[in-house]
């Protein structure tokens, strides 16, 4: 009977270790989520000879990131140059419906290896309205390298994030209370001699 308040105490300082371990793994949790679409360059590449152009369809807000497809095999034709290109091409988005252009931010330097295809990012379009869109890539002399796009859901990414986020931020805030809990508990829980006072009155 005299270690109940003992472990009245103790029980919330357990759960909040607990509750800081899933903070801690939630927080990683989003970071690796960033990281993973980072890494991967994003999802529905499509590969072109440039100079040249494609079509984009675009439903939600879009990360569009160009690549330089480095080492690849394109039409039964084994390719192997260097990756950097900066300087020889020049890229452009438009709108098909109302010819606006979207900015075209440079971004080189970031190298994924994906299905026997080594790629070298070259930059990106942040792409906000849906819609089709006509993406170009001339070359300045004329030469000729393979240029791929990929997608990344922006939305889908950062939600995935603010999730893993939010849930490590709640986790902590519980940790805490459980935590000042378990110490308050610990701290008025009555001391033995009160404990004997209360079983045998005098």
């Amino acid at each position: 009977m005299s270690d109940r308040p003992s472990r009245s105490g103790c029980l919330p300082l357990i759960f909040s270790i607990v509750l800081v371990i899933g903070s801690v793994a939630a927080f990683f949790y989003a970071i690796a989520t960033m990281l993973n679409h980072a890494t991967e360059g994003g999802k529905n590449y499509t590969s072109m000879a440039a100079p040249g152009e494609q079509h984009i369809q675009i439903h939600d807000t879009t990360l569009i990131c160009v690549w330089h497809d480095y080492q690849t095999n394109f039409n039964g034709r084994n390719i192997d140059t260097q990756p950097e290109i900066e300087g020889k091409f020049d890229f452009t988005l438009r709108r098909i419906d109302d010819l606006s252009y979207v900015e075209f931010m440079p971004l080189g330097g970031q190298v994924v290896h994906k299905n026997g295809v080594s790629r070298y990012s070259l930059g990106l379009f942040s792409v906000s309205e849906p819609g089709e869109y006509l993406f170009e890539a001339d070359a300045m002399n004329r030469e000729q390298r393979i240029i791929s796009t990929s997608t990344i859901d922006l939305l889908q990414l950062l939600s995935s994030a603010a999730f893993g986020f939010t849930a490590s931020i709640a986790c902590f805030i519980f940790a805490c209370i459980s935590f000042l809990w378990g110490i308050f508990k610990l701290l008025t829980r009555p001391s033995p001699y009160q404990q004997n006072q209360s079983q045998h009155p005098s």
